[in-house]
């Protein structure tokens, strides 16, 4: 009886397929010499001692960064750089965030500063490389961070147990198409609330600077309502990835829909147009439906409640709470075939519907 080799060629693409299954775990958690150097520098500036957004202060390590780098706030890498924060707060934000995501492309080879070129940005750090150079050679720097390895390592051992980076980044590739090759989080005990994600020039690969939590520095057990927040923290960079992509095709929607950008934003920052604000609506909305999805109803309603709260009557974004409850019932009410970018019409829809106030 002649055998047919019709199963033998279905099975072809099937392995295809499965040799090309993504690696969830593909990500790493570092505080990176260079990366520490730059958060150092920012705390010895007047800009960094005076908000707390950028610089997180009262700890340990502060106290012991500002005690080991005092006498050498007057080296002219310093004088540069409290330069460079002379504007407006948006103005030295944006100068914080160059300089510092900057960073992240220098490593040290012995003591002097070599430059990858990991990502597209206005590297503001590698323009003043010689100043940074010397001021880490005049500053023993790197023997200050050879002294705080054990600390930081400690800190990478703890976020690698207590946030699941797999598990979130494998659900938004279940909720979205776009796909990723693998993840960074990079983070200084230094930072304050400021948080930022970006891609490598490949596009494949992304990078979220973060702080460390605050259970980490006071060496507490996590409640589930911690974990909640720290989720938070790296999910609404992570999401950028996936919500920032679908939203530029709904671009002339969201323009019309938040035209006047009062209504949506009153601290405007860094969310200076209708289609920003929408992600940062969006992106925190989606990471209230992760929190539904995988944490218990007490943790969920409390973090929740927290978060919603903090984006309308901190942040500005003052009609969150009512678009995070509308979204969240969007979700749970919707086709079983449907995904989040599935309900990007109707999201869109109802900031046209609201009253302006």
């Amino acid at each position: 009886m002649k055998k047919s080799v019709l199963p033998v060629l279905f099975l072809l693409p099937l392995m295809t397929a499965c040799s090309q299954l993504q690696n969830y775990e593909n990500y790493d958690v570092e505080i990176p010499p260079a990366f520490e150097l730059a958060n150092i520098m920012v705390a010895l500036t007047q800009f960094g001692k005076t908000d707390d957004n950028i610089v997180k202060k009262g700890t340990n390590y502060h106290e012991a960064v500002i005690k080991y780098f005092l006498p050498y706030q007057d080296h002219p890498a310093i004088k540069k750089l409290t330069q460079i924060f002379n504007g407006d707060r948006n103005a030295n934000y944006i100068a914080y965030h160059d300089w510092r995501t900057g960073s992240y492309e220098a490593e040290f080879v012995g003591k002097q500063l070599k430059f990858r070129s990991l990502i597209r940005i206005r590297n503001t750090f590698k323009k003043h490389a010689d100043l940074i150079e010397d001021f880490a050679n005049f500053s023993s720097f790197l023997e200050f961070y050879d002294q705080h390895k054990p600390l930081f390592q400690r800190y990478v051992n703890q976020y690698k147990n207590a946030v699941s980076i797999g598990d979130m980044w494998q659900w938004m590739e279940f909720q979205f198409p776009q796909r990723y090759d693998g993840y960074k989080i990079v983070m200084s005990p230094l930072i304050g609330g400021f948080h930022n994600t970006i891609r490598t020039k490949s596009g494949k690969e992304t990078i979220m600077f973060v702080n460390v939590p605050d259970a980490f520095i006071n060496q507490k057990d996590l409640s589930s309502i911690e974990k909640g927040n720290m989720v938070r923290t790296v999910l609404t960079e992570i999401d950028h990835n996936y919500v920032n992509p679908v939203s530029d095709n709904w671009h002339r929607a969201i323009n019309d829909g938040l035209a006047n950008l009062d209504c949506w934003n009153q601290n405007i920052g860094g969310y200076d147009s209708p289609v920003r604000t929408f992600n940062e609506y969006m992106t925190w909305a989606v990471f209230s439906i992760y929190l539904r999805e995988k944490f218990d109803t007490e943790a969920f309603e409390e973090v929740n409640s927290l978060q919603a709260n903090f984006m309308a009557d901190r942040r500005g974004f003052v009609k969150f709470r009512e678009f995070n409850s509308y979204l969240l019932e969007l979700y749970a009410n919707k086709n079983k075939s449907e995904k989040i970018p599935d309900l990007y019409p109707q999201a869109v829809e109802w900031f046209k519907k609201q009253q302006c106030n």
